[in-house]
Order: C-alpha cells, then sequence, then structure tokens
C-alpha cells in the first residue's frame, strides 16, 4: 500500500476512513460532513476532496463533482486515490478510455492495489483490450494466488486472446491446487471441466477434448450438453456411426429438436447449404457438379457446420442428390414410425421429398392443421415456396380440399398412407370416411375457412393479391370473429399498396382481442406505415402505465416501436421527432453494453464460464442487427470499440441509416425552404390582389386554428394525467404503490420533439459521426457505404468516397443501381471540383478508371450502363438509374430518359408484373431530382393508378374499400350473426 503524499492527523485520519465508510453505505450526507470537517481544517487535501467529489457524483451533482476531483487532483497529483476516483467518475458516465486512463496512472503510483487492478480488468474485459487484461489478470493472480476468480479469469483472458494450449494448462494448474472437491462445488466444478473441454476443442484438439468428457463423465453434471458435444466432437473426428448413435439418444429426449435432426442427417454424410446460398444458387451448384468428371470427396471435418446451438429452428430449403434423398427417405420412414407424435418427423420430408410422393406427405401433414384450426401452416411450409414446384403443388392441393369442402363438406380422402404420417388415430378416421370434419360447421371449427386462409395467404406470396383477398373475403364470410384472417388481409393490403386499408384491418383486429398485446403491436406497425402517427402512438399506449406513458415505451425498450415511428415523422417531414426515436434505439445499445458489467464478475464467481463466453461473443455479434444500423449514434468517445461490434444489429442499422438521412434533410432543408418560398410567391404574385388578400387571411386563420389544436391536445393530455395519477394515489396508498410511483417518477425530457436535434448547427457533422460508426461496424452492409459515400462526397472529402463507392462496388458489383449513382456522382464531383491536395488527387486519380470499368469518360460509363438496362429484360430500377444519371450528366437527355422510363409501364399492365416499390420510387424522382418533371409525374401516378387500383399513394380506384368490408363484418359480429 503506497503511503499517502498528504498524511493526516490521528483525528483526521479518522474521519477520512468515516468519509469512506459512510459513502460505500450510501450515507452521503454524512460522508459530504465528515469530509467539510477534515477541508476546514485542511482546504487543499487532495483525497478528501476528491471523495467529497465523488460523493456529489452518486447525489446527481456533475458539475460540482468533477470541479471537486479535479481540484483534489491539482493539489495531489501523485494520489493513487485522486487518480482511482478520477476515474470512477469517468466511468460512471461511460467514458471507458479516460477511465482505464486515470487507472493506469493510479497504479504508477500503487501498482499492487488490488481494487484499482480489478477495476481495470472490468474495463479491459468490458472494452475487449483482451492484451491489457491479460496482462491485469496476471498481476492480479501474482498477488492474491489463492483466490479462485484471480485464476479462471487469468484463463479466461488467454482463451480469448487465442491462446487455448496455455489457458488449458492454467486451468490444469488450478485444478491441481484442489485437494478434493466439497460438496457444496460440484457443479462449480463440473462447470470448469466443461469449459476446459470447449477450450481443447476449439484450441483444434478434439480427440482431447472427447476424452477429457469421457473421463470425467461421473462429474460432469450438465448430462444432455455433455451428449451434445460428444456428438459434435465425434463428427469432428470423422466418426459418424458412433456420433449418430449419441443423436439417435437425443431424439428420444427431444424428437422435436431440428438441431439433432441436422446432425443426423450430417452423420449420413448430407451437408447443409453454405450461409445465404440461396435454392437457385443450390440448383446451379447441383447441375454443375452433376456435369462435372469428378466428384470431391466429402469433407470429414463435419463439425464445423453443427453445433447444438446452431439458432434457427430449420435451415433454408436445400437441394438433394437422388442418393442422399434416398437415405433420408429411409431414416425418416423408420423415425415416423419410432415416434408417431413428433411434428418434426413428419414436416422434415417435405423438405426433400418430390413429386406425388411429396404430395402424398403434404396431404398427410396439413390436415392436422385444418381440422385442428391451427393458423401458423402457411408460416411452417413457406420456405418451401423456394421451389416453385412445390408451391404449385401445394395450390393444387388446397383447391382440392377447397373444392372438395365446398361440395361435399368434407376433406378428400387420403392420398396414400404417407411415410411421414404420424397422425394416428387421426388418419385412420380420415382414412375411414374421407374426413372427420363437416362443411356444416362455422367459424373457426370450418376447415374450410383455415383451408381458405392458407390459399390467400399463398396467392399472396405468389404475387396474386387480388386472388388472396377474394380468399380472405371468403373465409372471413366463414369465420368474422377470427383475428388471423383480419390480420392477414392486413398484409395482403399491405402488398397492393392500401396503407389505409391494413391499418383498418388491423385495427379491426386489435379491436377484436383488447387484451391481446401482438395484436396491438400489428396494429401500431400498420398506422405508422399509413402515416396515421398520432393513432398510432396512442394505440400503443394502451398497453402503458396512465401518467407516463411515452416513457414507459422507451423504459420497456421497443425498439420496433420507435424505428417505425421514426421511419413515419421521417416520411412526414417531421425530422426532429425522427431523430428522437433513431437516438432513442442508440440509448438501448449502450444500455445493453452496460449491462454486461454485472456479468464478468458474476459469471465468473459462480463458475458458468461456458455461457459467460457465450455472453460476451452474443454481444460481440449483436451489432448485426439492422435496427442498429440506422442509428449509428456513438453517445460517447468510450464506448467506440464495443459499438464496433455492435453496431451490425438491424434494429441499429435501420436507426442508423435513418438518422443520417434526417440529417441530410436537415443540410438540404435552407434551399428546399428557399425553393419552396419562392414557389409561394410566385403563386401569390399570380393572383389579383383581391385574392391575394383572402389568401393571406386564410393562412393565418389556418395557422391560428392549429396553434388551438395543439393547446387543446397539451392540456387534454395535462388533464388525464393528473387524473390518472389522482386515480393511482387514491387506489391503496400502500408502500408498494409509493414505491412503484417512486421508481416511475423522472425529470421531464428537455426536448420531447427533437427540436434541439433538428437544430444542429452543422447537420453533415453529425451525419459524419453516424457514418463512422456504421463504415467502422458494419462494413459489409451495402447501406453503410452508400451512406458514407453520400456524407463524405457533400463534404469535399474525396479519398474517403472513393473509399466508400469502391467498398460498395466490391460489395454489390458495378450493376447495383445504388452504385452506379454514387459511381456517377463521385467521378461527376472529382471532375468538378478537383481535389486540392496533390496526392489525393494521384490515388483518386489512379482509381477512377478502376470504379468506372476502363470507360474513357464518366459519361461512356453512363451511356455503357444505360445502353446495356434499356431493354425490357432490366428491372425498373436500374433503368431509372441509368436515366437519372444520364440526366445528371447532361440535363438536355432528360426528356429522353423520362419517355424511357414511361414507356416501361403501360395502360394494360398488370400489377403482378409490375413493382410497386419501384414505380413510388420513379414517381418521386420524376417529382424532384435531375428527372424532375410535373407533367410525367402527373402521367406516371395515373398510370400507376390503373395498375395497382389499391395503392393509396397512387390513388387507386379500390383503395377505400375495406372500411366498407369491416363495418359489415363488425355488424355481423354485433348481431351474433356467426
Amino acid at each position: 500500500m503506497a503511503q499517502p503524499t498528504q498524511p493526516l492527523p490521528n483525528k483526521e485520519s479518522g474521519l477520512f476512513r468515516q468519509v469512506v465508510k459512510f459513502y460505500e453505505s450510501k450515507q452521503y450526507k454524512k460522508a459530504i460532513k465528515a469530509a467539510d470537517q477534515i477541508l476546514k481544517k485542511f482546504p487543499e487535501h487532495g483525497e478528501t476532496l476528491a471523495m467529497k467529489g465523488l460523493t456529489f457524483n452518486y447525489m446527481e451533482k456533475k458539475e460540482e463533482a468533477y470541479e471537486l476531483v479535479r481540484k483534489g487532483l491539482r493539489a495531489d497529483l501523485k494520489s493513487h486515490v485522486c487518480w482511482h476516483v478520477y476515474g470512477l467518475l469517468y466511468r460512471s458516465d461511460n467514458n471507458y478510455l479516460e477511465a482505464i486512463k486515470c487507472y493506469t496512472n493510479a497504479l504508477r503510483f500503487d501498482k499492487d492495489n488490488v481494487q484499482i487492478l480489478r477495476d481495470l480488468a472490468m474495463l479491459q474485459i468490458q472494452m475487449r483490450d483482451i492484451g491489457g487484461f491479460v496482462d491485469t489478470r496476471y498481476r492480479l493472480l501474482q498477488l492474491r494466488a489463492n483466490n479462485r476468480n484471480n485464476w479462471i479469469s487469468f484463463a479466461i483472458g488467454h482463451h480469448l486472446d487465442g491462446n487455448h494450449e496455455l489457458c488449458v494448462q492454467i486451468l490444469s494448474a488450478f485444478e491441481s491446487t484442489l485437494d478434493e472437491v466439497p460438496p457444496s462445488e460440484v457443479y462449480e466444478h463440473s462447470e470448469l471441466l466443461a469449459y476446459k473441454a470447449q477450450v481443447l476443442q476449439e484450441g483444434g484438439q478434439p480427440e482431447a477434448a472427447l476424452t477429457l468428457l469421457e473421463q470425467q463423465q461421473d462429474k460432469l453434471r450438465d448430462k444432455l450438453g455433455v451428449m451434445h458435444s460428444k456428438a459434435q466432437l465425434l463428427l469432428q473426428l470423422g466418426r459418424p456411426e458412433a456420433a449418430e448413435a449419441l443423436f439417435r439418444k437425443l431424439l428420444v429426449l427431444n424428437p422435436d429438436d431440428y438441431r439433432v435432426h441436422e446432425g443426423l442427417q450430417l452423420c449420413l454424410g448430407i451437408q447443409p447449404p453454405s450461409e445465404g446460398q440461396t435454392w437457385q444458387q443450390q440448383q446451379q451448384q447441383a447441375a454443375a457438379a452433376a456435369g462435372s468428371s469428378s466428384e470431391a470427396a466429402p469433407s470429414s471435418s463435419s463439425s464445423s457446420v453443427w453445433s447444438p446451438h446452431s439458432g434457427k429452428k430449420r435451415r433454408l430449403l436445400q437441394v438433394y442428390s437422388e442418393e442422399q434423398r434416398g437415405k433420408l427417405v429411409a431414416l425418416y420412414g423408420a423415425l415416423a414410425q419410432q415416434y408417431p407424435k413428433s411434428m418434426a418427423c413428419q414436416r422434415i420430408p417435405l423438405d426433400f421429398l418430390v413429386g406425388s410422393d411429396f404430395v402424398a406427405a403434404a396431404d398427410s401433414y396439413v390436415r392436422r392443421y385444418l381440422l385442428r384450426g391451427i393458423p401458423s401452416l402457411f408460416s411452417d411450409l413457406k420456405p418451401l415456396y423456394a421451389d416453385s414446384a412445390k408451391a404449385a403443388a401445394l395450390q393444387q392441393l388446397f383447391e382440392g380440399y377447397a373444392a372438395a369442402l365446398r361440395s361435399s363438406g368434407s376433406l378428400p380422402a387420403l392420398l396414400q398412407p404417407a411415410s411421414n404420417s404420424s397422425n394416428g388415430p387421426l388418419q385412420q378416421q380420415q382414412a375411414a370416411n374421407g374426413s372427420s370434419s363437416s362443411g356444416s360447421g362455422s367459424g373457426e371449427d370450418n376447415p374450410l375457412t383455415w383451408v381458405l386462409h392458407y390459399l390467400a395467404q399463398h396467392y399472396d406470396r405468389l404475387g396474386d393479391a387480388e386472388s388472396a383477398l377474394r380468399l380472405n373475403y371468403e373465409a372471413l364470410q366463414l369465420a368474422p370473429e377470427v383475428i388471423e384472417l383480419l390480420l392477414a388481409r392486413a398484409r395482403i393490403l399491405k402488398h397492393t399498396g392500401d396503407m389505409v386499408g391494413a391499418a383498418a384491418a388491423a385495427d379491426a383486429a386489435r379491436k377484436a382481442d383488447t387484451a391481446d398485446r401482438y395484436t396491438n403491436s400489428m396494429a401500431v406497425k400498420a398506422l405508422f406505415a399509413a402515416g396515421q402517427v398520432e393513432a398510432a402512438e396512442q394505440t400503443a399506449m394502451l398497453f402503458t402505465r396512465d401518467g407516463d406513458q411515452l416513457n414507459n415505451l422507451y423504459d420497456m425498450q421497443h425498439m420496433w416501436y420507435e424505428v417505425r415511428c421514426g421511419d413515419a415523422h421521417l416520411a412526414a417531414g417531421a425530422l426532429g421527432k425522427a431523430l428522437k426515436q433513431y437516438t432513442a434505439v442508440a440509448k438501448h445499445f449502450a444500455d445493453f453494453m452496460e449491462d454486461q458489467f454485472d456479468f464478468h464478475s458474476y459469471c465468473v464467481r459462480k463458475m458458468t464460464l461456458r455461457s459467460y463466453i457465450g455472453l460476451l461473443r452474443l454481444e460481440d455479434r449483436l451489432q448485426h442487427h439492422p435496427f442498429y444500423m440506422r442509428v449509428a449514434l456513438r453517445s460517447y468517445l468510450g464506448l467506440l470499440r464495443l459499438q464496433n461490434r455492435l453496431q451490425h444489429h438491424p434494429f441499429y442499422m435501420r436507426a442508423a441509416v435513418g438518422a443520417v438521412r434526417c440529417y441530410l434533410a436537415l443540410q438540404d432543408a435552407p434551399a428546399a425552404a428557399a425553393a419552396a418560398t419562392a414557389a409561394d410567391e410566385a403563386s401569390l404574385a399570380a393572383l389579383s390582389p383581391e385574392e391575394r388578400k383572402k389568401e393571406k387571411l386564410r393562412r393565418k386563420k389556418e395557422e391560428k386554428r392549429r396553434e388551438k389544436e395543439a393547446e387543446a391536445a397539451a392540456a387534454a393530455a395535462a388533464t388525464a394525467a393528473a387524473d390518472a395519477a389522482k386515480q393511482r394515489s387514491s387506489s391503496g396508498g400502500g408502500a408498494a404503490d409509493k414505491q412503484k410511483k417512486k421508481s416511475s417518477t423522472r425529470p421531464p425530457d428537455p426536448d420531447p420533439d427533437g427540436s434541439k436535434l433538428a437544430a444542429a448547427a452543422d447537420p453533415l457533422a453529425e451525419a459524419t459521426k453516424y457514418v463512422v460508426g456504421l463504415v467502422q461496424a458494419a462494413p459489409q452492409h451495402l447501406e453503410s457505404q452508400l451512406a458514407a459515400a453520400e456524407v463524405y462526397g457533400r463534404k469535399g472529402r474525396a479519398l474517403l468516397e472513393a473509399a466508400a463507392v469502391k467498398r460498395a462496388r466490391d460489395f454489390a458489383g458495378p450493376e447495383h443501381p445504388d452504385v452506379h449513382r454514387a459511381i456517377v456522382r463521385f467521378a461527376q464531383r472529382v471532375s468538378n471540383t478537383p481535389p486540392a491536395n496533390p496526392a489525393v488527387q494521384q490515388l483518386v486519380t489512379e482509381l477512377l478508371p478502376q470504379l468506372l470499368g476502363g470507360a474513357a469518360s464518366v459519361a461512356a460509363y453512363a451511356a455503357a450502363y444505360s445502353s446495356q438496362h434499356s431493354s425490357a429484360s432490366s428491372s425498373l430500377r436500374h433503368r431509372a438509374a441509368a436515366a437519372e444519371m444520364a440526366a445528371l450528366l447532361d440535363p438536355a437527355s432528360k426528356q429522353q430518359g423520362v419517355q424511357a422510363l414511361l414507356s416501361t409501364l403501360q395502360p394494360g399492365a398488370a400489377a403482378a408484373a409490375a413493382d410497386l416499390a419501384a414505380c413510388t420510387e420513379v414517381h418521386k424522382l420524376l417529382l424532384s431530382g435531375p428527372l424532375a418533371d410535373a407533367a410525367a409525374a402527373v402521367e406516371w401516378k395515373q398510370r400507376c393508378a390503373k395498375v395497382f387500383k389499391r395503392s393509396n399513394y397512387f390513388g387507386g380506384e379500390q383503395s377505400s374499400d375495406t372500411k366498407q368490408l369491416l363495418e359489415q363484418l363488425a355488424d355481423r359480429i354485433g348481431a351474433g350473426k356467426l
């Protein structure tokens, strides 16, 4: 222990110890009082000033806390206490890098301080500074070799650092210090052995790991986990027969575990498809293999593709050879007899059976769903639609069901006894009389309802929305009270572009069961998509506490709500409100990262080491969530490294992209506002003096009306909150109610509408922060690179823009429409404004020909792209990108591009052959940008309205028929005509 550089007399030393004691027991006022007694005599005592500042920090007095700690540090720069306290302040504010610096300085003056070393190690593992963590843990082990946690943490550090062999040696050395395992630590020792086996396996020693599991089998308590691990190791060692025996034992325990079925198939030499490989790619690969004269030998390292924690319930549909199909038919024929109640043994054969065998197996499988009214049948069979032949077979099968039920009121007899049949008595009853159901039933008891429900989803999946709606309507006539039918109608209408109708259908489903949170969430999503933001917010608040609904939504971390709310506000032009929602997502992810702290010591103490390693890897994978990409807000510099692993999460990605779009819109806002003002002034100037006066008066009245409505809404909300608070206070007043009320109170939000966020002085600088986070965290995502290219291009950072464009081109290829736009814009920028730095200009000059594909100029490149995508075989998005960039480079070619786009959608086109989203994008291009043409935009909208007759955006003639249907159904339900 280092000696204090400012020693105190005995009396004041006792007072200082009391300050520390009061602080640790959270008696902050007493700690302040004791510190003030010391400071009366020694006002420059650094450690007392630091402890007083630390106490202020926990009394929510941040500014005074930092001021006192810095004053104490200046008074005693060599005090490890002052530096340690300074680090604790930074840690409390999540500024981990600065906290690590402070801890390091503290150790310079007291290198053997165990508490500082522990705090430093905690931050190092939190920031994934594995090298520093290993060094710190080694120092702690030297100081406290009798502490088990120091041994285990040191081993974990080497494991995470990739030194598996050294990790095993440390664990073995620790085991040698154990004379006998007491009964109270049997579980902890079992976990230690299982963790050691995991390290051996990951370190490339599967034989040693398997030997350990077999030798220590009596000491291992996780029998199921050991069986999974042994099966995985046996596959890795090329012993499929022994692995198969273990997988069959696991099936006895749970025959519906799809991971075990996948492992069993691996024992037969059937490898799953590569990650992200589509059905079409598998077919091409199989055709190439069939045409090859030699066939590659199967890999002996099969374990790399199987894990007991593989994640998804079932992988995507894959292509099987005839030999593989024969093995699977024999395997699942036997398993269906052995496990007659297993749904997995019925469902999996649908993946590999073909032709009449597939139809017979599907016929046997789906009847249970139809007769029992299980609405999830289509979701279960949807992966089969990757194979168009199976989709057609399912359509024929269900059309036959519908015809039989309409004519005879019964399902037809089973086609043939199927090898995957496990319906038992149900199938025998069907085989005897054709069906156990009667068409005379009503509502959800009628199988025809569920046949029609499936067919509606089937046709929606194929793009035939009108047939889907017709079948859904027929099902609703049979069972208007079934919520799933209304939700299905909402999805179908959404695909047709009728967002208002979809919202009405989803809200009708919600009203049918107001206690169902799922239907409430679906209604909220549909309302946001329809632009009905206020209705969506009010609907979401039905499942929140009274009086503090918005904060309650934030506390529940409903990121889907925040992202969709942000999208709706962004679409409406409310950029501040959109940013408010997007940044909330970033705060949730910061909370996720902060929550790790509790487990760094807990898991080591409880010896849940495998789960702890899994937690660390989960946090490192959490960045793959798309919502995270749409926030990209690095609130604190100290979170940089960890966020680089966390920012791939889908929620964050979606929020990050949305935030960047908001700031780009804010950057463009002055020019857009000036243009709008000029257009408004021109329109007023065209009026007569009398008409101009009337128009101005009308606008003033409209503005006053909106202000009154806003004031009335705010007053109503305040009254409702007060009434709710009054009701809670009078409902019982118990201690629990008081505690709940106290815990729910929080300071008011200083920026509830995001006005301060939208008032950023430099929107491009704010957007750059998010783009930096996106590019560092998710460089493989196209959206990250496109956002970076746009932001850096606007800032004139040519080299960074070039790097982003090149990565985007490498990921998606030069033919991608958005990549083409990025290349042309970059080439035009550097041509018009060459980089001032000669070195940067040289690098850009060398890179530009690669991006242009060898074209002599950007104009030649754009012309070649336009020529390549001028035929009808190219998608509308490709042709739109070609026309837009051609007009950007040469405004004289705008009319040619506009006419080319208009010719792509003839008046008689079918909706199934068109792309609603692409048509919407084209209309927006015709409204603003290089292709802006008001007359063409009107004509395009009229053509699209005839093609997409239900689209609200294009004003289709059938976009408002949903309300009438729902009113009819509501009347029927209310009258009891079911």
